[in-house]
């Protein structure tokens, strides 16, 4: 049998190359004599330019520090892609890990009516 793996990134837990190794592993190891392959996916948010840099022969990362949204300096970093306009990477989880809890959020919430 052959079987396409293409898995999108698990939000916050594994990305979509490393799930599609992951579920790979798992399928071989269940089915040895069937064709396996994988392709990565990404639906524009988390992890698409990762697919990029991964799908496309010259991509090259550049590491950047930005302002964060609490001000402090976040790692981020920019792709190239050869011959293409330029691609930007936003902070990531870096973003959320420099703001205490109640600033995450774009408007506070409503507490409990009284």
């Amino acid at each position: 049998m052959r079987v396409l793996l293409a898995p999108d990134s698990f939000k916050g837990s594994i990305g979509a190359a490393d799930a599609a190794a992951a579920l790979a592993r798992g399928w071989r190891a269940a089915r040895p004599g069937d064709e396996v392959a994988c392709l990565p996916l990404a639906d524009g948010g988390e992890g698409t330019l990762d697919i990029l840099a991964a799908a496309v022969p010259g991509a090259r990362w550049h590491p950047v520090t930005v302002t964060g949204p609490g001000g402090a300096p976040a790692a981020s970093a920019w792709l190239e892609l050869p011959g293409e306009p330029r691609r930007w990477s936003w902070p990531g989880p870096a973003a959320c890990r420099c703001c205490p809890g109640p600033t995450r959020s774009a408007r506070p919430r409503p507490g409990p009516a009284s």
